[in-house]
C-alpha cells in the first residue's frame, strides 16, 4: 500500500505539486491584494477608494508570478542549478501577463461595470486563470521538462 501510494504520487508529482504550489500563490496573491486594498479603499478621494482594486490587483500579480515562477521551477519541475533560463522565464512572465490583461477586464467589467462583489470576481477569475496557466505553463515554459522527470523516475526504478 504504502509503495503504490509513493508511485501515485511519483507518477503525479507536477500535477500534485502544481496544485500545491498554486495554492500557495493564490495566497501571497490574496495577502498581498487585501494588503494593498483594504486600507487605502478607504481613503477619502472617491476615485482612488473606487478603483484602488486595480493596482491591488497588479501589485498582487507581480509579486504572486515571481513567487510563482521560483517554486514551480524548484519544486514542481525540480529544476535546481540552472540560474535563471531566460526563455523559460521570459515565456512564464508572458504567459502570465497575457492571462493578467484578461483577468483585469474581467474584473473590471465584473467590478466596476456591474457592480459584483470585488473578492467574489477576483477568487472566480483567478480559479480561471490558474487553470489557463497550468496548460499553458506546461505546454511552453516547461516544455518536455515533465518527460525528464518520468525518464528520471523510470532509470530509477530500473527500467
Amino acid at each position: 500500500m504504502k509503495n503504490r501510494l509513493k508511485h501515485l504520487l511519483e507518477k503525479h508529482h507536477i500535477l500534485i505539486t502544481y496544485a500545491l504550489f498554486g495554492l500557495l500563490t493564490v495566497a501571497v496573491n490574496y495577502g498581498v491584494f487585501w494588503g494593498v486594498n483594504a486600507p487605502l479603499s478607504r481613503v477619502s478621494n472617491r476615485f482612488i477608494a473606487e478603483h484602488v482594486y486595480l493596482l491591488a490587483h497588479v501589485l498582487s500579480w507581480i509579486v504572486s508570478v515571481l513567487f510563482s515562477y521560483y517554486v514551480t521551477k524548484r519544486f514542481v519541475f525540480r529544476i535546481r542549478c540552472d540560474g535563471i533560463h531566460l526563455a523559460r522565464f521570459f515565456s512564464f512572465i508572458l504567459i502570465r501577463a497575457v492571462t493578467e490583461l484578461g483577468t483585469l477586464l474581467a474584473m473590471y467589467l465584473l467590478v466596476t461595470v456591474l457592480s459584483l462583489n470585488t473578492y467574489v470576481m477576483k477568487f472566480i477569475t483567478d480559479v480561471i486563470q490558474v487553470l489557463v496557466n497550468y496548460f499553458f505553463t506546461k505546454g511552453v515554459s516547461f516544455n518536455g521538462i515533465d518527460e525528464k522527470l518520468k525518464e528520471k523516475r523510470n532509470k530509477a526504478e530500473g527500467n
